[in-house]
């Protein structure tokens, strides 16, 4: 093979998994990629190992954003991902409980809880 047939097919070459990916990711700024994601592997055209590694390597290289919950690695554009973080902090169950708890008192004011069990149960004789 002659040196200008393997440069002429090197400049015809596909672009690479990596830059597949950034392409997607930064046309859909809105959504957010695990590293399966089945629409993202379908889109770019490649494997599960090649798809995990450019997404770890985008957000290596501060291409992409990374925000991990309930052990699972999320990607995508910054705002994306901001807006994630936003939201999940509001859905904090001890955020939720201190809201309820607050609400509850502003509405009955302090319960006696041992007089409220001593009422449902009953006499014990």
């Amino acid at each position: 093979m002659k040196v200008n047939d393997v440069v002429a097919r090197q400049k015809r070459h596909t672009p690479s998994v990596k830059d597949r990916v950034l392409a997607y990711v930064s046309d859909h700024p809105d959504e957010l990629f695990t590293y399966r994601d089945a629409d993202l592997l379908e889109a770019v055209g490649s494997s599960r190992a090649g798809l995990g590694f450019a997404l770890w390597s985008l957000h290596k290289s501060g291409a992409i954003e990374k925000c991990e919950w309930q052990g699972r690695a999320y990607f995508g554009m910054s705002g994306a991902i901001a807006q994630m973080k936003e939201r999940l902090q509001q859905t904090d169950p001890w955020e939720r409980a201190r809201a309820n708890s607050k609400r509850i008192f502003e509405r009955h004011g302090r319960i006696d809880v041992l007089q409220l069990l001593d009422e449902v149960r009953g006499s014990w004789e």
